[in-house]
């Protein structure tokens, strides 16, 4: 990891979240109308970890990934920084995130959905197009921080 500014960590945190409100909500949407992800896109209901609407919790986290992705895309192999971020989202949000890390901190589902192929198949497109998304906006908002 390369020393980062406070801008690029906000720049970080910025394209997580808008990144969690538009890309990852709109490939859950579709993933929904075809009928391989039960998730509500753009849900307002509490979140179980948060208590906060659903949105703005993901936002958050979706946030703290960015920051995540801020601080290491340096290391993170690929040409651009959007397919930086593709592989930040699948490794990170998806594999380590909700295939190993929450399954442990809630007790809410079994490690990788318990090897369902439909939900495993649908949480790498999500956050995998999630991290795509955040890198191409990280990429943007850096550049332009940047030169001001």
């Amino acid at each position: 990891m390369t020393n980062v500014s406070l801008r690029n960590l906000i720049c970080g945190f910025i394209a997580g979240a808008i990144a969690v409100m538009t890309v990852h909500e709109v490939v859950n949407f579709l993933l929904l109308e075809l009928g391989l992800f039960p998730r509500i896109p753009w849900s307002m209901e509490p979140a179980a970890m948060t208590g906060l609407p659903q949105l703005l919790s993901d936002a958050f986290w979706g946030g703290l990934w960015g920051v995540l992705f801020a601080l290491s895309v340096s290391c993170i192999p690929g040409r651009s920084v959007t397919v930086r971020g593709l592989v930040f989202g699948i490794v990170g949000p998806a594999i380590i995130g909700v295939f190993i890390l929450v399954p442990l901190i809630t007790g809410r589902f079994p490690l990788f959905f318990g090897g369902d192929p439909k939900l495993i198949v649908s949480v790498l497109l999500i956050l995998g197009a999630f991290g795509a998304g955040m890198g191409w906006l990280y990429g943007l908002f850096a550049s332009r921080s940047a030169s001001a």
